[in-house]
């Protein structure tokens, strides 16, 4: 789980570069008027934050004393941000392994995943009670749940196309990690029972053809915006994103809230999502 002042740093962040895409340039102060934040602590994430290049400075403004004030800008072009505000939740796809094997739990490894689910854990907290604070109204997860997905599974596999079986129902490793299986999530949209089903939106809730759908649920309850984190950044949280926006919803995924199977993957995964209109949390 992620320590107290690891959560208050991405906080910050958050609230920094939220405020500079709504609101245009400002200058320290005014962050530090709206936001409640300290001058060194907007100096710090300022500073940081143009390094990753997801701010920059704009015009300077004029400000009591006939001085100008420096202001700050998100940098637009960089297609990225960092928990802009969402009427939706996340679409949360987990895999409780080890890192580098198929485990006995019959579930796949992904280096990091545990993490993720601790961090999304607290991210949302225990009774979603945190999620609202991050400007989300539902959260829903999405999973595998294979009977036989031909093709998908192999006894030589590819881990591109072609995996060794995983998240078979009726075996641990169809199970939510534990710790995000106690989580009160508004709607689980199962998948995959019998293809290899990488996106959220092939999910329905129950798994059936006759299950409500993620799109279908999203539409009922108003959402038009949503945020995509878990495993695996090159795989689920890809094509449940790439599905999002291609179906018109304002798409975000979590990159910090999400662990690759291959990490050399991920620029070209996050330039493919950037050409899609998706955002990417640095």
């Amino acid at each position: 789980m992620s320590s107290p002042s690891t959560t208050i740093k991405t906080a910050n962040r958050q609230a920094i570069i939220s405020h500079l895409y709504h609101h245009g340039p400002q200058t320290k102060q005014m962050l530090e008027r709206e936001l409640g934040l300290s001058l060194p602590t907007i100096t710090q994430n300022l500073r940081t934050l143009t390094d990753e290049g997801l701010v920059e400075q704009g015009e300077p403004m004029d400000s009591t004393g006939g001085r100008k004030a420096q202001t700050f800008v998100f940098k637009a072009q960089s297609h990225a941000a960092i928990g802009i505000t969402m009427v939706a939740g996340c679409s949360l796809r987990f895999l409780r392994i080890e890192p580098g094997r198929l485990d006995r739990r019959q579930a796949l490894a992904v280096t990091g995943g545990a993490q993720v689910a601790r961090n999304i854990a607290a991210f949302t907290g225990r009774d979603l009670e945190l999620a609202d604070g991050h400007g989300i109204t539902y959260v829903m997860a999405t999973r595998d749940r294979h009977v036989d997905p031909g093709e998908h599974f192999s006894d030589n596999p590819d881990y591109v196309d072609s995996w060794p079986r995983h998240c078979l129902v009726g075996t641990p490793g169809a199970d939510f990690h534990a710790a995000v299986a106690q989580l009160p999530f508004h709607a689980v949209f199962d998948k995959g029972a019998y293809t290899a089903a990488y996106s959220g939106f092939e999910g329905t809730v129950g798994g059936t053809d006759s299950g409500e759908s993620l799109h279908h649920w999203l539409n009922r309850h108003g959402v038009g915006e949503v945020q995509v984190c878990g495993l695996a950044t090159d795989h689920c949280v890809r094509a449940t994103a790439l599905d999002a926006s291609r179906l018109g919803y304002h798409t975000t995924v979590l990159l910090n809230l999400a662990a690759p199977v291959s990490a050399e993957h991920v620029p070209q995964v996050v330039e493919e999502l950037n050409n899609a209109q998706v955002f990417v949390t640095i």
